[in-house]
């Protein structure tokens, strides 16, 4: 019996098997036995079906005596038994710390060579980057910024630090001198869904930069100190800012010992982009910008005086308002941007011939002025050749009306590509006051990286100089009218992505009555001066 239950469920219990695996194969048969006879116990005690009376069949004759046949052999496959080794479970390092921001880098690095002549001979008021001469640029800057950081409550914050190097080559005073670092942007910016706030010190460019720019065309550019606040529901949405800066600290030079806004200088104001909420490609800005000058009183060395002299300035606020409109409507397109000043405006009695000697008081003068700048162009050849004309009217300062001031205050531009490369126009400071200006523009690009751009001025002085003009360091009083024009041409090629060359030529001919000095009248007997000539070459590189 052993024998035949050995052979039904196909095991060999033989030395060779042994062990755990003959432990386990017995395990396994008594498991498939216990499984079947449970199963058969099941259907001996299950009641059997009823079944029909068969017809009564006459029995056969008893047949001769037979053994009865074997029980069925119920066959069982063979158990597979495979053992998986059990393998420790490596352990897996923590991922490693991703941080909550993303740097942003910014760059912009260049040289330029710049060569001037004939700026002295055309009596141009002297400034040290204008006068006669060559000499070459640079600008090394590098900037990183955190993006924005999630602090919670729905906040978020920003860094911003950019330092920069920028200078004239071989002015430094020996070889084992290194330039200055220093800081062009550094600002905590902290905002919400729709507002942010900025705070420290950073770039103001709105518009066409024609009242306030960051000045990119100069090696040092511009910044301020300061804050301001953007009002905004999406980054492509209409928007406000507001900001308020400290120009000048007027501190360290008035006497006596100061009170709170002594000398200080402010520039606040809001401009506004409406045009992405009427339409796509509208671009419509308004804006109010005011300065301030604080009351303060400053000892200065004046020629002729045998000690220093003690100056007053009054305090004074000037503001600005107004609104600029440009839009492309196919191949036409068009520009426009006018302003109006009003209140006070007072002038620093540090300021080179603001004041005579004999004077001891910078009083404030009340303020009337205004400009507008339109330019209408057509595209020729799409993304090849587009003309344009431009005309420009600021108003000047009524000699006659000593306590008015009616001279257009620029502000904070970016001047040099509105009247000429040359930078010839200028007066006191002062580059879009008392000019009239008609302007040809032509801007061709033959091929994709090569731009070309051709301009041609027409100025004109709509008010005389003001009697005090020897102070400035110009004899005589030129009179209104004609002043002279220019012919400037520049030519860009785009190197590589951020990478390009740019040469600027720019030609000035000036009338015999634009700011004349002593030796300037009598080295041209009353004839015009000799043409002022400005040259650039610049590689550039913007990251």
């Amino acid at each position: 019996m052993h024998e035949s239950k050995t052979r039904s469920f196909g095991f060999s219990l033989s030395p060779v098997r042994c062990g755990r695996t003959a432990l386990k194969q017995l395990a396994a048969a008594w498991f498939v036995t216990a499984l079947v006879t449970a199963s058969a116990q099941a259907q001996e005690a299950a009641p059997p079906a009823p079944v029909a009376p068969a017809p009564e069949v006459e029995a056969p004759p008893p047949a001769e005596f037979a053994p009865p046949p074997p029980p069925p052999v119920v066959q069982v496959p063979p158990q597979m038994i495979v053992i998986t080794p059990v393998l420790p479970v490596p352990v897996i390092p923590p991922a490693a710390a991703t941080p909550g921001w993303s740097p942003v880098y910014t760059g912009s690095f260049f040289t330029r060579y710049e060569l001037r002549q004939g700026f002295d001979n055309a009596g141009i008021q002297p400034r040290p980057r204008f006068v006669d001469g060559d000499a070459v640029f640079y600008r090394a800057r590098f900037g990183i910024g955190t993006g924005p950081i999630d602090v919670g409550n729905d906040l978020k914050v920003a860094l911003q630090f950019t330092p920069q190097a920028s200078g004239v080559m071989g002015s430094l005073a020996n070889t084992t001198s290194d330039v200055n670092l220093g800081l062009h942007e550094g600002y905590l910016r902290a905002g919400g869904k729709f507002v942010r706030l900025d705070t420290g010190r950073f770039e103001l460019d709105y518009g066409d930069s024609l009242v306030v720019g960051n000045l990119d065309w100069n090696e040092t550019a511009r910044t301020f100190d300061g804050m301001r606040a953007r009002v905004s529901s999406s980054p492509t949405s209409a928007w406000i800012d507001v900001f308020a800066t400290l120009v000048h600290d007027g501190r360290q030079l008035a006497v006596p010992v100061p009170k709170a806004g002594d000398g200080d200088q402010y520039f606040v104001g809001a401009y506004a982009t409406l045009g992405p909420a009427i339409m796509a490609g509208l671009d419509l800005d308004v804006y109010l910008l005011g300065q301030v000058w604080g009351e303060t009183e400053k000892r200065l060395a004046i020629a002729g005086s045998t000690s220093p002299v003690s100056y007053r300035r009054d305090g004074a606020g000037q503001v600005t308002f107004g609104a600029r409109v440009k839009q492309r409507i196919k191949i036409f397109d068009y520009r426009l941007e006018a302003g109006l000043q009003g209140g006070t405006r007072s002038i620093d009695p540090a300021a080179p011939g603001a004041m005579a000697a004999s004077a001891a008081v910078s009083p404030a003068v009340d303020v009337l002025a205004y400009q507008a700048d339109l330019e209408l162009g057509v595209t020729i050849i799409s993304d090849k050749l587009r003309v344009s004309l431009e005309g420009i009217y600021a108003s000047g300062d009524d000699p006659t009306t000593t306590d008015k001031n009616e001279g257009w205050d620029e502000l904070f531009p970016t001047a040099h590509k509105f009247l000429g490369l040359a930078d010839a126009f200028v007066l006191r400071g002062q580059k879009r006051t008392n000019v009239s200006s008609g302007v040809l523009h032509i801007t061709a690009s033959p091929i994709k990286p090569l731009t070309i751009q051709a301009d041609g001025h027409v100025f004109a002085r709509p008010e005389k100089i003001a009697a005090a003009a020897p102070a400035l360091g110009m004899p005589g009083a030129p009179t209104n009218g004609y002043a002279g024009a220019e012919i400037d041409l520049g030519v860009s090629y785009l190197l590589a992505a951020g990478l390009k060359v740019r040469g600027l030529y720019g030609a000035f001919l000036p009338d015999s009555a634009f700011y004349p000095t002593a030796s300037a009248l009598l080295a041209n007997k009353g004839k015009s001066p000799d043409p002022v000539h400005y040259l650039e070459v610049e590689l550039r590189y913007d990251l």
